[in-house]
């Protein structure tokens, strides 16, 4: 089985055990197998035989690139047996019964609905595939349209808007750090002046006010950054910016604890206006003490309802309503609003206790200094701190604007397209298995018959995957084939799979079935091998002149690529970290290389339909051998392969010694030592080469 991201060397690495192989040991050419186990010796004869053909001059063959279907393979082969009846189970678990259509002792058709199971997570996985595809198919439109004038003005005001936040915040900092050291230095005097005793009484009422003063000023200044943020806000959540009808929020429930919050803050900032709006001088100190103590709430309120609207944005699908340059300007504003809380709020913070240090004794006052410096001293550090953090997120969301500017002027490339188509065929894929789920939920019979055991009532849980009856069918003229898979290759099959089955005795006839039963217990041949038998069912089958006995040869499918564009693996070459294929001019050509078969191999860009290529892309030309050295092996090739064996010789030969095997051989009218010198090998190894 190969995946879509096996590279050209492991492709041509799989190519060697194609289901050829796994055919040529199967039971009917098992006397060749035998043959060459038997006579050791003779298989050098052979290699020397044909070496003269295989080094003939190889001639370019070019092949056209066409659409068609791939896939993978477990190959087994069995028999052909009769039984009286089916079980049938469900394949999904962790859900309950919800129907029951048919009553024990009943007669069924096949196709007739027997039981379903609670489908209402499936609904939901439904229209969450749903939507995937859709925004697939979205993004590969807008890639393949180019950008609007609309989307480059929109992102060119993120660049613009990114530039002059990082502008704002290096200037803040510059501010900020400035303020904190200024507050450490007037604790640092205001310390030296109660220790040299020259602190006086008007200097302290002069300190109060112009604490007061400054609370004040404060308080202003941060209410124009909270109308502001009220501003951004606003437009991300207002009804007519269509930011609820888009694809937009898929956390509803953030969304509308964001909507819920601003709701709260609009009233609480209007009646902070309406009560301290006009205080402006510090007559009132309790009144002063109030409005900074509000602004406090209003900013601490503004910082958790910026953090709700964050993750509504980061929880937000872009479409063409709403694209993704559309939210990163959305996420850059906001967070430069979170930025200027977090200031106001430390800002506002330190106004209270600047405050109230003023307003403490002399005593008490100089171990209120000595506390505040070393705050003051902290506070410095980590303003600087956050100074540095705050500018390099700033440097971040510009070069992102950047980036996604330079993103949606460019045109789109081939490998881009390539893999926006990938994703359109992943998440058909994706809605392809819910919706197969679905239909799988409803349980059918799969042959006529009765049903003489009914397992499964409305109600009941279905707990274990695969190996729960539900009920059992009986129908006499039902046929089954039954294959032995080994261990390496059992948990690749499950129940319900694909399978392709083909008969010795009826040449060019495939018939579908699929997995009925897989055995949890196993057993083991004489040669250590653990296998597991494997029940399929036919279906469609009764044009077919099948009769019971015969073989059998079983193809699981377990990975399949369809209307792709297809080429031999052999036309694919490696060229360093590249694979390469050589056009019918001789030009080389780039490709990207997804799912192959082992033989063929699926192109996801690069050629187009039509194209010719060479067969093979390595192709090179061999000096011929000698007609001499044909002629010379040729007549002891026929001796070698003289007669035919029986069953009962085979048996013999594989119980006689050498020494037996090379008499019975001889009596057979085999030249066993002309081969042995002709062939240079006798010990039953590959010859060199």
């Amino acid at each position: 089985m190969h995946s879509n991201n096996d590279s050209i060397d492991t492709v041509l690495e799989k190519n060697s055990n194609s289901k050829s192989w796994k055919r040529f040991f199967s039971k009917r050419n098992i006397i060749i197998l035998i043959l060459a186990l038997t006579i050791p010796f003779g298989v050098g004869y052979l290699w020397q035989t044909t070496q003269g053909e295989s080094a003939t001059t190889t001639e370019t063959k070019t092949y056209t690139v066409e659409k068609g279907n791939l896939s993978t393979t477990i190959s087994s082969d069995g028999n052909v047996v009769a039984e009286d009846g089916v079980t049938v189970s469900f394949s999904t678990t962790g859900v309950n019964i919800t129907e029951v259509y048919v009553k024990q002792g009943e007669n069924v058709k096949a196709g007739d609905k027997l039981a379903k199971i609670d489908t209402t997570d499936m609904e939901f996985d439904l229209k969450s595939a749903q939507n995937s595809l859709t925004s697939a198919y979205a993004n590969y439109n807008s890639k393949v349209a180019g950008a609007t004038d609309t989307e480059i003005q929109i992102s060119q005001k993120s660049v613009d808007n990114a530039q002059a936040n990082l502008e704002k915040v290096r200037s803040d900092n510059t501010t900020n750090i400035k303020q904190a050291q200024i507050k450490l230095d007037n604790l640092n005097k205001d310390l030296a002046s109660i220790q040299t005793g020259d602190s006086t009484s008007d200097s302290n009422i002069e300190a109060i006010e112009n604490s007061y003063t400054s609370a004040i000023l404060k308080a202003g200044s941060i209410s124009l950054d909270v109308k502001s943020a009220l501003k951004v806000a606003e437009d991300i959540l207002d009804d007519d910016n269509s930011f609820y009808y888009s694809l937009g929020a898929t956390d509803l429930t953030t969304f509308h604890q964001a909507e819920n919050s601003y709701s709260s803050l609009v009233t609480q900032y209007q009646n902070y206006i309406t009560t301290y709006g006009s205080l402006e001088s510090v007559s009132d100190t309790d009144k002063v003490m109030e409005k900074v103590s509000a602004m406090l709430d209003i900013s601490q309120s503004m910082e958790k309802m910026l953090k709700l609207l964050y993750a509504t944005l980061e929880n937000t699908v872009a479409s063409t309503n709403l694209t993704e340059s559309a939210i990163a300007s959305y996420q850059s504003s906001v967070s430069s609003q979170q930025a200027k809380m977090k200031s106001a709020e430390e800002s506002i913070t330190s106004a209270k206790q600047n405050i109230n240090s003023t307003l403490l004794s002399k005593n008490d006052k100089k171990t209120s200094l000595e506390e505040s410096i070393e705050d003051a001293e902290i506070s410095l550090a980590d303003t600087k701190k956050k100074a540095a953090s705050s500018e390099q997120s700033a440097v971040n969301s510009l070069e992102v604007a950047q980036l996604n500017y330079l993103k949606l002027t460019e045109p789109t490339s081939n490998v881009d397209l390539a893999t926006l188509r990938a994703q359109i065929n992943s998440a058909k894929i994706s809605l392809d298995k819910v919706e197969y789920k679905i239909e799988q939920a409803t349980l059918t019979a799969p042959i006529n018959g009765e049903i003489v055991e009914l397992d499964g009532q409305v109600g009941d849980r279905i707990i274990q995957d695969n190996n729960e009856t539900f009920c059992t069918i009986l129908n006499k003229d039902t046929f089954f084939v039954k294959v032995s898979i080994e261990e390496a290759e059992i948990n690749q099959i499950v129940k319900g799979q694909k399978v392709i089955v083909t008969f010795d005795a009826i040449p060019d006839i495939e018939v579908e079935g699929e997995a009925n039963f897989i055995s949890l217990t196993s057993s083991m041949d004489n040669s250590g091998i653990v296998t597991y038998p494997v029940k399929i069912l036919l279906k469609d089958w009764s044009d077919v002149p099948i009769k019971e006995g015969m073989t059998a040869y079983v193809d699981f499918v377990v990975g399949e690529a369809n209307d792709v564009l297809i080429v031999p693996t052999a036309a694919v070459a490696k060229n360093g970290d590249k694979n390469i294929v050589v056009m019918e001019n001789g030009e080389s050509r780039e490709v990207v290389t997804g799912f192959t078969d082992g033989t063929n191999v699926a192109i996801a860009s690069g050629l187009v339909e039509g194209d010719i290529i060479a067969a093979n892309a390595s192709a090179v030309t061999s000096t011929s051998n000698t007609e001499s050295s044909k002629a010379a092996t040729g007549s002891a090739a026929g001796a070698t392969l003289k007669g035919a064996f029986t069953e009962e010789e085979i048996t013999k030969l594989k119980a006689m010694s050498e020494d037996e095997r090379k008499a019975f051989l001889e009596s057979k009218g085999i030249d066993v030592t002309e081969m042995g010198k002709m062939g240079g090998n006798t010990s039953g190894g590959r010859p060199p080469g």
